[in-house]
């Protein structure tokens, strides 16, 4: 799982996001892949049944296609991250 975020100078910048991207994403943001990382089914469950996690539409397959890409390519993801990534897409 990677989070979106609002963009910053310190910010990765291999994917950046603009409005209309996502509905989800009001200005420019970026892919943060330094916080990629691994999550439960049942946390995420978790999460939006106790509140602390919203759903939002999915993302295109162009969108997804381009985030999958990213992850490989930037500098920031963890290396476990990409390994896990690399056998399987």
């Amino acid at each position: 799982m990677v989070n979106i975020t609002t963009r910053k100078p310190t910010s990765d910048s291999t994917v950046v996001l603009t409005q209309g991207d996502h509905p989800f994403v009001r200005h420019e943001s970026v892919i943060a892949f330094e916080h990629a990382g691994f999550f439960s089914v049942s946390r995420l469950e978790n999460g939006l049944n106790n509140g602390k996690l919203k759903k939002y539409s999915d993302i295109s397959d162009n969108l997804f296609s381009v985030i999958k890409q990213g992850l490989l390519a930037s500098p920031r993801t963890p290396q476990r991250v990409k390994n896990y990534c690399l056998e399987r897409f």
